[in-house]
């Protein structure tokens, strides 16, 4: 309905209202999820990008499991999360640690999740931004305005933001 109102010959063509309306409504099921992540924080994904940039700041050996089972202390980590990350160790190849490793000079979970968030966000702004300048290059901030509400109304978009995940960053990174 978004497009078809931006696409239409009436008068919201290319009105930046319905996509404002439509950033809005999912835009706080985002940034509601987000809060709710660092006021209890989930083990996934987050975790294993904190815990993986603590390591790599301590200057210890990512890819060895041990050295995981002793920077596991500052939150109770289920069966799961035992087997999927503290027995394997660092999953990604080596440069992929430079994403991490801030977050190694960040002593809690919820202040670094809160400031990972907001670089995630940052990124899709930015993602809009690149992607709206290089689709709609003629529609400037209200293109910009119509791929943020797009993404944003994406289910893939609140379950990144669930999870804690990277997609915003990658995102940015292909547009």
């Amino acid at each position: 309905l978004l497009l078809i109102l931006w696409s239409s010959g009436g008068s919201l063509r290319r009105s930046p209202w319905p996509a404002l309306a439509v950033l809005l409504w999912f835009g706080y099921g985002l940034v509601h999820a987000a809060a709710g992540n660092v006021h209890a924080s989930r083990e996934w994904d987050y975790a294993c990008f904190w815990l993986y940039g603590h390591i790599a700041a301590a200057h210890q050996n990512i890819y060895d499991p041990a050295v995981f089972a002793r920077f596991a202390s500052p939150f109770t980590p289920s069966p799961e999360f035992r087997a999927a990350v503290l027995a394997v160790g660092f999953p990604y190849p080596p440069p992929t640690i430079g994403l991490f490793l801030p977050l190694g000079f960040i002593a809690s979970v919820p202040a670094g999740l809160a400031l990972w968030y907001a670089a995630q966000f940052a990124a899709l702004i930015g993602a809009a931004w690149v992607l709206a300048r290089a689709l709609m290059p003629d529609d400037g901030w209200r293109g910009a305005l119509l791929v943020l509400a797009l993404v944003a109304a994406l289910p893939a978009s609140l379950m990144n933001v669930n999870n804690a995940q990277t997609n915003f960053m990658l995102l940015l990174l292909v547009a």
